[in-house]
């Protein structure tokens, strides 16, 4: 008899939200709010089947890393944890042992008090920046789909030319960005999303392209910028679905710590 050790991790979810029907009879109440409190429920179901009739089962994981988190603007707070898994700060780590072939369910229900606010930056900002810490300084070093080609680094630094204010620098970066880069859902792929190189050599994508560019471009200036996902409201025609996944940027102001940029829906230095 052969043992097997299932590992499933499961990313995309069935998702609901109690506002949702809420959000589309009060568009300008909701969005005109200062908070918005959402009940976010992530779950789903599933049952496994042997392709031999001789196994044997030990445990079955669920590493659920897309679910709503802590930042400076929204708070969060577990309603329900079923089965209770082991909580980190990235994901949660669903588990049954011997489960044998039965249906699993799982299920995070999240209570999210978002809210309406820029991030105020009232002082000129010395650009480059001299300094970062160790911790925020690893925002700047590029990946696999945050790189920074010669194109984009001439990009990066023309559109840069002659300013030495960071916020007049960031807000160039975003501009350019959402001007010249064709919002295209025929980018999209089953795997992942493209690197920011293919973005700007093609001058198209969707919001994980248009956002991958925008923190390369800034990282490769030295500024520290980040990936943020999750979900949003839309009224698109695009989208019949109002709510979908959505990606948008964060960059490291010093003194004023992250600031969201979302160069997709043209919302610089505020995410609504």
């Amino acid at each position: 008899m052969n043992k097997v050790i299932f590992i499933v991790v499961f990313l995309l979810l069935s998702f609901q939200f109690s506002t949702a029907r809420a959000v589309e009879e009060n568009a300008e109440t909701i969005f005109g709010s200062k908070e918005l409190l959402i009940s976010v429920d992530l779950s789903s179901t599933f049952s496994l089947k042997p392709v031999e009739t001789d196994f044997a089962l030990d445990y079955v994981q669920v590493n659920l890393s897309l679910f709503p988190k802590e930042g400076e603007l929204q708070k969060t707070q577990f309603t329900k944890l079923e089965p209770q898994p082991q909580i980190e700060n990235d994901y949660l780590l669903f588990r049954w042992d011997e489960p044998g072939t039965k249906e699993l369910s799982f299920s995070a229900i999240t209570e999210v008090a978002t809210t309406n606010q820029a991030v105020p930056v009232t002082e000129k900002i010395a650009f480059p920046i001299a300094k970062l810490d160790k911790e925020v300084e690893k925002f700047t070093f590029t990946t696999a789909n945050i790189d920074s080609d010669d194109n984009i680094l001439e990009l990066a630094n023309a559109l840069a030319q002659g300013e030495d204010d960071l916020y007049v620098v960031v807000y160039k970066l975003a501009e350019w960005s959402n001007t010249n880069i064709e919002y295209n859902l025929s980018t999209l792929t089953a795997n992942v999303s493209k690197p920011a190189s293919w973005v700007l050599k093609n001058r198209q994508g969707v919001c994980d392209e248009l956002t991958n560019l925008f923190i390369a471009l800034n990282r490769a200036l030295g500024i520290p910028a980040r990936f943020v996902s999750g979900l949003s409201y839309t009224d698109s025609p695009l989208f019949p679905e109002r709510w979908g996944f959505h990606g948008w940027a964060e960059v490291y102001f010093p003194g004023y710590g992250w600031v969201p940029w979302d160069v997709t829906y043209g919302q610089f230095g505020y995410v609504d």
